[in-house]
C-alpha cells in the first residue's frame, strides 16, 4: 500500500456528462443519454489528443491525402467501437463526423474499404499506443466500490489472443505447440470498480505472464491497492515494486496464493501433505531464502 493519493476524481453522477461515462469505464453506474457515437469519438479521439499522439510517435504525413493520419487514427478507433462490422458500415457511420480531423472531408465522398485498409498500413502502431497511454492516464471518476482503505483497487492479469496466420505475424508471434494460429499474450492493469484499463503490455505468447508484468510495473500508480493471482507472485516483486519512482508500493497479492509456483526465482511454495499445507519459515514468503536472494538481511 502507498501513502500517496491518486489524482482527484470527479464526483459520481455529478453531471452525467459523456466524458464521465467514458472515463469511468464499462463497469461504471454512471448513465448517459446523449449524442451517441459522435460524442464518444470526440472523447476517445479528439483532434488535440490525436495530434499529441502523432507528435509523440514522430509521424508526419508525407503527402496530403483525404485519409490523413488524424482521420485514419479516428477511423481505427471507430473500427474498435463497432467491432464485427465491416469497413463500409464503419466508414458510413463516421465519415460525417471527421471534419474536425480534416476540414476538407466535406469535399470528398466516403472512401472505399480498400483505401482505409491502405491508410491503416501507413499509420505506425506507436500512434495508437501513445493515444492509449494518454487516455489511460486520465483522471479517474469516483464510483462506489472504487476504493478500499482509501486506495483505488486495481487488478492485473493476462490472456492470449489468436492472430491472423500470415508469414509476417508468424515471424513476430509464436504459435503454441499444437495450436493453429500465432498468439499474442497481453497483460492488463484494470480498475476493479469500473474495469477501466490503466495499462497494458503485449508481446508474443512465447513470453510468460510474469515477464510481461515485470515490464509493466512502472505503470503502477501511487495510492493503489493492486491485486494479482499466484502466477504473478514472487517475493522479489514485493521488494521491487515499492522501489519504483514516486514511492509506489505495497502490491497486495491473493493471500491464498503461493509465490511463484512456476519456479520463477522463488522457493517459497509450501508443499501439500494430504489435506494439510506445511511450510517452514525458511521457505515462507519473505523468509531467509527470499531475503538472501534479494540481498536483504534475514531479520
Amino acid at each position: 500500500m502507498s501513502q500517496f493519493a491518486m489524482p482527484a476524481c470527479s464526483p459520481q453522477g455529478s453531471s452525467g456528462s459523456l466524458r464521465e461515462v467514458v472515463l469511468a469505464g464499462p463497469g461504471s453506474p454512471v448513465t448517459f443519454a446523449g449524442d451517441g457515437v459522435g460524442g464518444v469519438l470526440a472523447i476517445l479521439a479528439n483532434p488535440r489528443r490525436v495530434a499529441v499522439a502523432l507528435d509523440e510517435a514522430g509521424h508526419v504525413d508525407v503527402r496530403r491525402r483525404v485519409l490523413t493520419a488524424p482521420v485514419t487514427t479516428a477511423l481505427v478507433l471507430g473500427l474498435c467501437l463497432f467491432t464485427g462490422q465491416g469497413y463500409p458500415s464503419v466508414l458510413a457511420r463516421l465519415w460525417p463526423l471527421l471534419g474536425a480531423f480534416n476540414p476538407a472531408i466535406w469535399m470528398w465522398a466516403t472512401v472505399s474499404a480498400s483505401a482505409l485498409s491502405q491508410a491503416r498500413a501507413r499509420l505506425p502502431v506507436a500512434v495508437m499506443r501513445r493515444l492509449f497511454e494518454g487516455l489511460a492516464g486520465a483522471v479517474l471518476v469516483e464510483v462506489a466500490g472504487l476504493r478500499v482503505f482509501g486506495l483505488v483497487v486495481t487488478a492485473v492479469d493476462g490472456t492470449v489472443v489468436d492472430l491472423a496466420d500470415t508469414a509476417q505475424i508468424r515471424e513476430r508471434y509464436a504459435t503454441p505447440s499444437g495450436g493453429r494460429f500465432p498468439q499474442a499474450r497481453v497483460v492488463t492493469l484494470v480498475v476493479c470498480g469500473t474495469r477501466r484499463v490503466l495499462g497494458a503490455v503485449l508481446d508474443s505468447c512465447a513470453l510468460s505472464e510474469q515477464a510481461l508484468w515485470d515490464r509493466m510495473v512502472g505503470q503502477l500508480r501511487p495510492g493503489t491497492l493492486n491485486l494479482a493471482d499466484r502466477n504473478l507472485c514472487a517475493t522479489r516483486r514485493f521488494i521491487a515494486i515499492p522501489a519504483q519512482p514516486g514511492g509506489i508500493g505495497g502490491t497486495f497479492l491473493d493471500p491464498m496464493a503461493y509465490p511463484d509456483p512456476k519456479g520463477n526465482g522463488d522457493r517459497s511454495m509450501p508443499a501439500k501433505t494430504g489435506d494439510r499445507v506445511q511450510a517452514k519459515w525458511s521457505d515462507a514468503p519473505g523468509g531467509p531464502h527470499d531475503m538472501a536472494k534479494a540481498g536483504l538481511p534475514e531479520s
